[in-house]
């Protein structure tokens, strides 16, 4: 039986779920099976209004779990598992503890409503190791903060700090003392509310020729023969000129596509001897980033 990686608390009529798979929580094929499960048990519990979700220790949700790059893709597969999150009847609150990085900035943009703490901060880093995000980033932020903000945040792999992602909207909500405890007063308050309209369905304005242009002559100098940032551009320029579908197939078929280049194997070896102790990809399996 697998360690349970995806853990419940009920607080009258709203689940508490935690993800709870140390160090950085990183959601490998196991916390993914675990949550799906707990998507679709929750959706058929009458018992429960809404639900708040949250990270053990630190960290909310540290990306993908690295080890996992170098074997074709497992099911169930993150995007299914953010929109069963965004396709819930009930309304799902991300309270972001920590780091929320790659797929855990991507899983926070899923959920209906986002309450940070002070040490909270976002990041869609994937361009950094040469590939680009993969479970709707490229989609879902520019629906939320824009375009502009978004190529930057994403091209530029760019960390976002709380209270800036309250002023840009990312965040619904900044927490002033305990986070869960807050968290869990919001969902109570908003359980009987009316879904708000999910970030795949909100409205996003072409920006014109002309700032798609000048991003990529500007991402492409800045990128310095790593093609990720521009196909990440790309990306979001085809869902917001010919859909969010449009984007997220793009988007994934990218992201595969990257992901098994020597380019981004040679990214993801310098990014991890620069940051951790052993220095080598095999420490990486220990030390799981986006």
């Amino acid at each position: 039986m697998n360690t349970p990686l995806i853990t419940r608390q009920d607080h009258n009529g709203v689940a508490l779920v935690t993800i709870d798979n140390p160090p950085v929580n990183a959601l490998g094929q196991t916390a993914r099976q675990q949550l799906c499960a707990m998507i679709a048990r929750l959706d058929q519990d009458d018992n429960i209004r809404a639900v708040v979700l949250t990270g053990q220790g630190k960290v909310f949700v540290g990306g993908a779990d690295i080890s996992e790059f170098d074997r074709p893709p497992e099911a169930p597969h993150l995007p299914d598992a953010i929109s069963a999150i965004e396709a819930s009847r009930k309304p799902w609150v991300a309270a972001i503890n920590g780091a929320a990085l790659g797929g855990g900035a991507e899983l926070a943009l899923g959920c209906h409503y986002r309450i940070l703490a002070n040490s909270a901060r976002i990041a869609l880093p994937e361009t950094k190791l040469g590939i680009i995000p993969g479970a709707g980033g490229t989609q879902r932020l520019p629906r939320l903060i824009g375009n502009a903000l978004a190529t930057d945040v994403i091209t530029n792999g760019r960390e976002i700090a709380a209270a800036e992602s309250l002023d840009i909207g990312f965040a619904d909500r900044a927490a002033a003392g305990d986070l869960i405890e807050e968290a869990l007063d919001f969902a109570q308050q908003i359980a009987s509310k009316p879904l708000p309209v999910p970030a795949a369905e909100r409205p996003l304005a072409d920006p014109g020729a002309h700032f798609w242009n000048t991003a990529l002559k500007r991402i492409t100098k800045a990128a310095r023969g790593n093609p990720a940032p521009a196909a990440a551009l790309s990306a979001i320029r085809t869902g917001t000129t010919s859909g969010f579908a449009a984007g997220m197939a793009q988007e994934r078929e990218t992201f595969l596509s990257l992901r098994g280049s020597e380019e981004a194997a040679a990214l993801r070896y310098l990014f991890f001897a620069e940051r951790l102790p052993c220095g080598l990809p095999a420490c990486a399996e220990k030390h799981p980033r986006p």
